[in-house]
């Protein structure tokens, strides 16, 4: 017969990157610890509310002894009162702090990672996960250490009374301990099937409010809500499932508690029949037991949250764990030409390469554009070049430098970037227009700048208010406004190296061609490169590069192109077309 030689490794691993990514979140570990030392010490009190009790109601009620009680029993108050508050304010922080941590480590993840994650999962991780996961976690701190340490101790105080009583404790432990962990690897299991319905269920609802247009407009509301409805049914039979299990773990952990306490009573009374232990060592027990058991099944809990914090932390590891952008290096050079030398790369789960040895300069103040159908590779060239993708072959260079090896943060602030749409955050206008700038603007730069760009009429508009509130994606002005918009914003930054991808597409002819004049006119002399569909507007620059399926099939002057290259003049015939039309 064939053995099945089980290797734990995968799980001394999964609990190492657990550990790593703790590490990671910076919690506020100088509140955890007091909150912890707090609850060790309210423990500590509480190892002497069981001897000070029986004393009482034995009938010692002299005056020292009833002064003394009164105020332990008021430190004892006041001690759960500070540990109350000190447990909040733990795990909130702690919340904050992880959040903090998520959300800038993901701002400083490579773009690939993106490509490959669900944006409703890395919501979902922020969001849910980091509350959950860390308060959880922040719990068992405070609370296991502290449980350990008067379990322990309570046992030992039961010793000195008689050893039997302190051994009857223990009787149902084996069952205990075999119940944790079988019921911590369901709970593990189910944990992270909750999770992940949560991202299900968040992907949908915001893909869906993103297109409510869309769904209005096709009256499809009523599919739309039968779907919401399955993926919440999805979250809410999983989230029943975990219930069920922790409800069970709860009820079976309350029967051998019952079992537990009913044999320390017949242990204790045969005891006190023997005169083997007296009415007060008798009374003190069983106010220990008060604590002692309880604080034993905590102890057990515990250990299944523990075995379920993997299912909790399944994406925040895996965010925390991810590759993050390389921030440091040389200075970007003052003189140099943009270069691609035999560069090929390929999208993550793709078969074939979106650019495929590709090989071109582009003079440092020249004008270069590139024209191509969809998915011929013009976009990705410049995702290269802005260093969002590292070439899988070749090399992007500015000057003898390669991208890779510049300061990222030196480097990305010499580049401006127009794309199709107002690329704008919702805010005023002062945070639109100043998007992304370190240095302090004043009003007079902005309207100054505003004018070059013809934006200025709208801030007229607007009363020349810079506080009016602007939707995100521009949505509260024209597509022509918000286009001006952005420009504004390139002029203020002062990049060197103009991007442009597809940034008059949506515009009607007038406004286009205007935006086009406008854009030609205020960055003259600067490296720019165009992506466009639109020829007429490809013809205005330098130089022309023809891409086709990733590679480069035609280079050179509008005329030379239709002269040597096949698949442009194909483009032209049917703008020709359209045109007509």
């Amino acid at each position: 017969m064939d053995k099945t030689i089980v290797n734990d490794k995968p799980q001394r691993d999964g609990w190492k990157a657990l550990f790593r990514t703790i590490k990671k979140l910076r919690l506020p570990w100088l509140w955890i610890a007091v909150g912890l030392a707090v609850n060790i010490l309210l423990n500590s009190f509480l190892l002497d509310l069981p001897n000070m009790t029986a004393d009482l109601l034995s009938g010692n009620l002299s005056g020292t002894t009833t002064t003394k009680a009164i105020f332990f029993y008021v430190e004892v108050g006041l001690l759960s009162l500070f540990a109350f508050a000190g447990q909040a304010q733990a795990q909130s922080y702690s919340v904050r702090k992880a959040r903090e941590s998520i959300w800038r480590r993901m701002l400083g993840m490579k773009m690939d990672y993106f490509d490959r994650h669900d944006p409703s999962d890395l919501m979902s991780a922020i969001t849910n996960d980091a509350s959950a996961a860390v308060t959880n976690f922040v719990n068992i701190i405070l609370y296991l250490i502290p449980d350990i340490y008067y379990v322990v101790a309570a046992l030992l105080r039961i010793n000195e009374y008689h050893w039997i009583l302190a051994l009857s404790c223990f009787a149902m432990l084996p069952l205990k301990y075999l119940y944790a962990l079988v019921m911590g690897k369901k709970m593990q299991i189910a944990s992270a099937r909750v999770y992940g319905r949560i991202g299900v269920l968040t992907g949908y609802l915001a893909d869906r409010i993103s297109h409510l247009p869309l769904i209005k407009t096709y009256t499809n509301e009523k599919a739309e809500s039968a779907n919401g409805e399955k993926a919440a049914d999805g979250l809410y039979d999983a989230n029943m499932k975990l219930v069920k299990l922790d409800n069970i773990s709860t009820a079976i952990i309350a029967v051998l508690d019952i079992l537990q306490k009913f044999i320390v009573i017949v242990v204790a009374v045969i005891l006190l029949q023997r005169k083997e232990i007296d009415i007060a060592m008798w009374l003190a027990f069983f106010l220990f037991a008060q604590n002692l058991f309880p604080n034993m099944d905590e102890i057990f809990s515990m250990w299944i949250k523990i075995k379920g914090m993997h299912g909790e932390f399944h994406r925040i590891i895996e965010i925390m764990a991810g590759d993050t952008e390389s921030g440091e290096g040389a200075a970007f050079p003052a003189e140099g030409d943009i270069r691609f030398e035999n560069v090929t790369f390929s999208y993550p789960d793709t078969d074939s390469p979106a650019i495929e040895n590709a090989s071109f300069t582009v003079p440092r103040g020249s004008a270069l554009a590139i024209v191509g159908l969809c998915g011929s590779g013009k976009t990705t060239s410049i995702s290269l070049l802005e260093r969002f993708y590292t070439p899988d072959e070749g090399h992007v260079y500015i000057g003898d430098t390669d991208v890779s090896e510049l300061s990222l943060h030196d480097f990305r602030s010499r580049l401006a970037y127009v794309q199709q749409g107002a690329d704008v955050f919702s805010g005023n206008l002062r945070e639109a227009l100043t998007y992304g700038i370190s240095r302090e603007v004043s009003d007079e730069e902005i309207f100054a700048a505003a004018e070059k760009t013809g934006f200025s009429e709208y801030l007229a508009l607007c009363g020349n208010d810079l506080s009016t509130e602007v939707a995100a994606g521009g949505q509260s002005m024209s597509g022509g406004q918000g286009q001006r918009l952005v420009l504004t914003r390139e002029v203020l930054r002062g990049g060197d190296i103009i991007l442009m991808d597809e940034p008059t597409s949506a515009l009607d002819v007038r406004v286009s061609a205007k935006i086009q004049d406008t854009i030609d006119e205020l960055f003259a002399g600067k490296t720019r490169i165009l992506i466009t569909h639109d020829l007429d507007y490809a013809r205005r620059y330098d130089r022309i590069i023809v891409m086709e399926n990733g590679r480069i099939v035609g280079d050179g002057s509008h005329e030379s192109l239709l002269r040597d290259c096949e698949t442009y003049r194909a483009m032209n015939a049917h703008a020709g077309e359209e045109a007509a039309i």
